[in-house]
């Protein structure tokens, strides 16, 4: 069964629809053992999300997409700044805390212009055991491969992250549409992972749960903009919602370069991640006391007690 690496809800603020619960049921209303979120910049749905897969007995995956500059210097000296995405996934609980301090460091040290950023040098800190997706539609590589074609040159961006990751966690996605800008960014996506032999995963990077729900989106859209609503305008070009393996099998179909059987690279990840998130527990920090204060405390201790 196909499983989703890219989704988002109404976590990602003004940008998807639909609360984790809707989506979850719409997964388990397709027989899907594992499905992803990967909301922008947060992890504020993570437990809500996590609880609501555990009841359905389906694995949950928690990504996060974050805004990334390579050097936090370029945000204090560059007034205009292109926003690049990249996506990361925690294989596990200890590197979910991870994603979760990547997202505090974006927040505080990384803010500018209401945008968090982390840069590569934070990366750094917390690349072990983190998968990362880089590749689709709007990303550094696709305006690479939109302005040079040259995949030297991309290798050499995407080398930078070799550095850093294991390269068995660099993943490059692939969005199957039938759009004319998605099938010549894929071809060179495809050129570039075999190059570069590193796994291709597909996603559809959905934004709302069905098809009907792309009128809704694109009010939300407006009204991030400030606009008034126009269909043309501010409706997805692309079909982003919640898509079944039938669905994905068929849009292939438009990518004759690309084999059908790629669609086990998703299972192939999402078997690899393992997250439990110890809920319901009391997390008091640590305190050590000084020697002196505790031996004053058990002396008085049953004095400060009121068994009146």
């Amino acid at each position: 069964m196909f499983i989703h690496l890219h989704w988002h809800s109404h976590y990602s603020l003004l940008k998807a629809i639909w609360e984790p619960k809707k989506i979850v049921e719409k997964a388990e209303s397709l027989n899907m053992p594992a499905i992803a979120l990967t909301d922008y910049d947060n992890l504020y749905w993570a437990i809500e999300f996590y609880e609501y897969c555990i009841k359905n007995e389906i694995k949950p995956i928690i990504w996060t997409e974050l805004s990334f500059t390579f050097n936090y210097n370029n945000l204090k000296f560059s007034k205009n700044i292109e926003t690049n995405y990249i996506t990361l996934l925690a294989k596990s609980y200890t590197w979910y805390k991870n994603l979760i301090k990547l997202i505090s460091i974006a927040q505080t040290k990384g803010l500018y212009q209401n945008i968090p950023y982390i840069d590569i040098n934070i990366l750094k800190e917390f690349s072990k055991d983190i998968f990362i997706i880089l590749g689709w539609l709007y990303s550094r590589i696709w305006k690479l491969i939109k302005n040079s074609k040259n995949l030297d040159l991309i290798a050499e961006y995407i080398k930078k992250f070799t550095d850093i990751f294991w390269k068995d966690n660099i993943l490059i996605e692939i969005q199957p549409q039938k759009i004319d800008t998605y099938k010549n960014l894929n071809r060179h996506l495809r050129d570039l992972a075999k190059k570069l032999n590193l796994l291709v995963i597909v996603n559809n990077n959905f934004h709302y749960i069905s098809k009907e729900d792309k009128d809704a989106l694109g009010i939300l859209k407006a009204i991030d903009k400030n606009d008034f609503y126009n269909p043309l305008e501010h409706n997805p070009i692309e079909e982003q919602h919640i898509m079944s393996e039938e669905e994905i099998k068929q849009l292939l179909t438009e990518y004759p370069f690309i084999p059908i059987d790629i669609l086990n690279n998703n299972k192939i990840i999402a078997e690899n991640i393992n997250i439990e998130i110890p809920l319901w527990q009391i997390l008091f920090p640590k305190y050590e006391v000084k020697r002196e204060r505790q031996e004053i405390y058990n002396k008085y201790k049953n004095q400060l007690i009121d068994t009146t």
